[in-house]
């Protein structure tokens, strides 16, 4: 129910049709399939447990998601974030990392180096409600919403940067 209300929110703030989408600790693969069902145009899933991995292969053949729409990897999330080209570019980013690991700084940091972003791209976090905002000069908190014990952080490039 909370995802379903934070993709509900999302739309309200940004066109999913023809995005390029990065979820980041995908777990299941949920948020990136739902992000194809409303009309993402690619979903590359970022997983390193190798149970979640395979859910994941099997979540894209039960719905049928042709190859082309998506890419998997089985790789920490830091890493994997490093080693991008350059040249690459997400619309919408999803990261639901373990509470535990609190990589929430360090993801926006590599995201602003890398210029992962697309101008007009959103970042959501999702994360229990007892962690504290995520503050990066780069970026700037849009919105904020709760649901239950979970919050999501909708995120996008700080304004004062691209004037």
């Amino acid at each position: 129910m909370a995802r379903e209300a934070m993709f509900n929110t999302l739309l309200n703030l940004f066109d999913m049709e023809n995005a390029k989408v990065l979820d980041l600790y995908a777990g299941t693969g949920a948020i990136g399939l739902e992000a194809i069902s409303r009309g993402a145009s690619h979903v590359t899933f970022v997983e390193l447990g190798i149970k979640q991995f395979h859910l994941i292969n099997e979540n894209t053949k039960l719905l049928k998601i042709e190859k082309e729409q998506f890419q998997i990897h089985k790789r920490k999330v830091l890493d994997f974030l490093k080693h991008l080209p350059e040249e690459t570019k997400f619309d919408f980013i999803f990261a639901d990392p373990p509470y535990k690991l609190n990589e929430y700084y360090d993801i926006l940091e590599i995201i602003k180096e890398k210029d992962l972003l697309s101008e007009n791209g959103i970042i959501v976090f999702e994360m229990d409600q007892a962690i504290q905002l995520v503050s990066h000069p780069s970026f700037e908190i849009l919105k904020e919403k709760k649901y239950g014990i979970t919050k999501f952080q909708f995120l996008v490039i700080n304004p004062s940067l691209t004037a």
